[in-house]
C-alpha cells in the first residue's frame, strides 16, 4: 500500500527519499486537492507549494524529531487549500468530473458513459452532505489515508472519525437512492 504508512524519519531527508515520497504522493495528493479547489492550473500550483514547504520544514527540523510524512503533507495542503479559498474569496463546490477515475483505455464508449453518470450521481450528492461528512470522504477515498491518519490530521480520536465516515457514506448512500 504506502511504504512510509508508519514510517517515521530522524533527521534531514535524502533526495532519493524525496524523490520516492514526491512519486508515491503526488497523485492522491493532486486528487484531494483538485476536489477541494476545482481547478487543474490551482491544483498543480498548491501541490509544488505543498511539497516545497514540505522539503524547507523537513530541512529545517530538529535532527530528533519525528516525522510522519503523510500527514505533514495533508496538514500543509488542508493549510493551502485555506489559503487558496482567503486569497479568492470563494467557496465553491468541485466539479467531481475533472478527477481522473480511470485511465483505462479498453472501455468502451457505453462503459465510460456509465461512469461518467455515476460520478454525477455522487457529485450531486457529495454536494449534499455536510462540509464536515465531505471532508471524511475526501481524505479517506480521494487522497486514501489511514483513520489514524485522518484522526491526527482533524484532531479526533480514531473511533470518532470511523463512526462519522460511516455516517457520512450511509448520507450518502441515502442521497444516491
Amino acid at each position: 500500500m504506502h511504504s512510509e504508512k508508519n514510517q517515521h524519519m530522524n533527521g534531514p531527508i535524502s533526495q532519493e527519499m524525496m524523490e520516492q515520497l514526491y512519486q508515491e504522493h503526488k497523485m492522491p495528493l493532486y486528487r484531494y486537492i483538485l476536489s477541494r479547489v476545482g481547478h487543474r492550473e490551482a491544483t498543480e500550483d498548491i501541490v509544488s507549494i505543498v511539497f516545497t514547504q514540505f522539503l524547507r520544514y523537513i530541512l529545517k527540523s530538529d535532527a530528533n524529531q519525528e516525522h510522519h510524512y503523510r500527514g505533514l503533507l495533508y496538514k500543509i495542503a488542508k493549510n493551502q487549500i485555506a489559503d487558496h479559498f482567503n486569497a479568492t474569496q470563494k467557496n465553491q463546490f468541485v466539479d467531481v468530473s475533472e478527477i481522473e477515475i480511470a485511465d483505462d483505455e479498453s472501455m468502451s464508449p457505453f462503459e465510460e458513459i456509465d461512469v461518467q453518470l455515476s460520478v454525477e450521481v455522487v457529485e450531486k450528492a457529495m454536494q449534499k452532505l455536510p462540509a464536515y461528512y465531505q471532508e471524511l470522504i475526501r481524505l479517506r477515498h480521494i487522497a486514501q489515508l489511514e483513520y489514524s491518519e485522518i484522526a491526527e490530521l482533524l484532531n479526533k480520536k480514531e473511533g470518532a472519525i470511523r463512526v462519522a465516515l460511516h455516517r457520512a457514506i450511509k448520507m450518502a448512500q441515502e442521497l444516491v437512492k
